[in-house]
């Protein structure tokens, strides 16, 4: 529909309204990809929150930050989630780990903070 509103537009009134339409449509797709982008953040620190909670726990009952096994397999079942949708495997691997980082970071600074 927007391809034919395009050709439409260019048809009728030039290339410069064809641009200007093309500009519009960009700065709606960016603005969708913003909201997205806030919302994945709002998402973030939620799931940060239960991390806080998880790093408690595990200072309660002497676990170790750490847990290998569990981090493996929820990249498996993330990325065997996300194929489906169209996203890799190595994407979404990558971004696992980068919030595996910041989870164990979180948890550190609270085992620290209770020494």
């Amino acid at each position: 529909m927007k391809k034919l509103l395009f050709l439409l537009v260019l048809l009728f009134t030039g290339t410069a309204y064809a641009q200007q339409a093309t500009t519009d449509s960009l700065a709606l797709f960016r603005a969708q990809i913003d909201s997205l982008d806030q919302q994945t953040i709002r998402l973030l620190a939620r799931r940060m929150d239960v991390v806080r909670r998880v790093g408690a726990y595990k200072l309660r009952q002497n676990l170790e930050v750490v847990q290998p096994a569990r981090f493996e397999a929820m990249v498996r079942r993330n990325a065997a989630y996300a194929a489906p949708l169209g996203l890799s495997g190595a994407f979404i691997a990558e971004l696992m780990h980068a919030i595996h980082t910041e989870s164990i970071a979180i948890q550190q600074r609270l085992a620290e903070a209770k020494n």
